[in-house]
């Protein structure tokens, strides 16, 4: 069989190396992808396949051991030509694709979507095959084109990494901002998570529409699956939103809007918040405050996020036990202040990780390589607190679990320190 190029052939390879993804022999992140199209399509096998110029190289399988493919017997490869859904019987198979492995085995059916980029590039895709002749409904085509849509939003956030990692190294390390030799990381951090910010959104997206499908076909037992991935994307927003803030903070364009913030409602949306998080983890939670009523003038948002940076810390460490709030006014360095207590019965820190919570994020992020990570929260956090006149202090035990209290100025008009 003579093998077929599309006519963009040498863009397209080039496109499919700026993704760094032929480099990897298996990407782990596209596990649950793969075992949706299979099981929500009902065939025993689903592939995510990337195709160079000779070959087709299986990223991600349900099924299957298959990994390597020559392109002129793939399947897929012949998809990226199409550019559209292709859908073969057993007849079909036969004539075109008599050599793939599969077919050979006596597989009768094949349904596959290319996993098609922005810039309009088919770098690979995704496919059910089954070893019975059959038909897919019209839903569960519709699947298999939206977990293609999902992988490419993907495939762009392994292109912004792999552009991120290839930088110069002292673009991070250097602290040398006023030297115009150097440049500055973060307006480069910043630009970098801006660009990340729509696929990921886009990808919370569709996960909830794969959910609502999942329903609506009665497979429920899949829809914790799609709700993983809309979580770890909401995840990865959040510190996509971290770097962002950080960028602002180290330039001085954080704007802090100084307003009326009363504690109730404050508690209140802290709570549903950090609430599935308590939960899942099988915590009690408790809030223990003087007087709903309280009203203090600060950034209101800003003071949201870092309470709900330090309680949902607090939560992801510690499972079957138990988070604490005790909110209370006291005197710090001769201000009156409002003092959040934020105890847990968590894991704890050792010395060597309390040492390193505050400095640097990308440094302190390593003393926690065996744990959940802290990601920017903390840093971010303690920085928000400072440009609100506060401060965050905090003790630990390893195993027995760790005390933050988050200190904001208690006043009664709009003045806010200038940052």
């Amino acid at each position: 069989m003579r093998t077929q190029y599309p006519t963009n052939e040498a863009q397209r390879l080039a496109a499919l190396q700026s993704y760094g993804l032929l480099a990897r022999p298996y990407i782990h992140e596209f596990d649950e992808l793969v075992r949706l199209a299979a099981l929500f399509c009902a065939t025993p096998i689903a592939i995510i396949s990337l195709i160079d110029h000779k070959y087709q190289y299986v990223k991600a399988a349900f099924g299957s051991q298959l990994k390597t493919i020559p392109r002129k017997y793939s399947c897929c490869a012949q998809t990226i030509i199409e550019r559209d859904l292709v859908v073969y019987d057993q007849a079909s198979l036969a004539h075109k694709f008599g050599h793939h492995p599969l077919v050979q085995q006596g597989f009768q059916f094949y349904a596959g979507m290319p996993i098609i980029t922005q810039q309009g590039f088919a770098l690979g895709c995704i496919a059910v095959i089954d070893h019975q002749a059959r038909q897919l409904s019209a839903q569960q085509l519709e699947s298999l084109q939206l977990i293609a849509r999902q992988l490419s939003h993907q495939f762009e956030l392994f292109r912004q990494v792999q552009q991120l990692t290839t930088l110069p190294h002292d673009v991070f390390q250097s602290n040398l901002t006023n030297d115009p030799q150097v440049p500055s990381k973060t307006p480069l951090l910043a630009k970098m998570s801006q660009q990340l910010h729509k696929p990921i959104q886009t990808i919370m997206t569709d996960s909830q529409l794969l959910a609502e499908q999942l329903l609506e076909a009665g497979v429920a037992e899949l829809e914790p699956t799609a709700h993983h991935i809309q979580e770890t994307s909401a995840q990865l927003l959040a510190l996509i939103d971290d770097m962002i803030d950080l960028a602002k903070i180290e330039h001085g364009q954080l704007a802090v809007h100084s307003e009326e913030v009363c504690l109730g409602p404050l508690i209140d949306q802290l709570n549903v918040i950090v609430g599935p998080l308590m939960v899942r983890n099988h915590n009690s939670f408790h809030v223990q405050i003087a007087t709903r009523q309280c009203v203090f003038w600060s950034d209101n948002r800003l003071v949201r996020q870092i309470l709900v940076n330090v309680v949902g810390n607090a939560a992801k460490f510690t499972h079957d036990g138990s988070v604490r709030i005790e909110v209370m006014e006291e005197m710090r360095n001769e201000q009156p202040c409002l003092a959040f207590h934020v105890l847990d019965t968590g894991i704890g820190m050792t010395p060597e990780q309390q040492a390193l919570l505050f400095q640097e994020p990308l440094r302190a992020s390593k003393s926690f390589s065996n744990q959940p990570s802290t990601g920017l929260s903390l840093a971010i956090s303690k920085r928000l607190a400072l440009l609100l006149g506060g401060d965050i202090t905090f003790s630990s035990n390893p195993g027995i679990g760790s005390h933050f209290t988050v200190y904001l100025p208690l006043k009664a008009s709009a003045e806010l320190p200038q940052s």
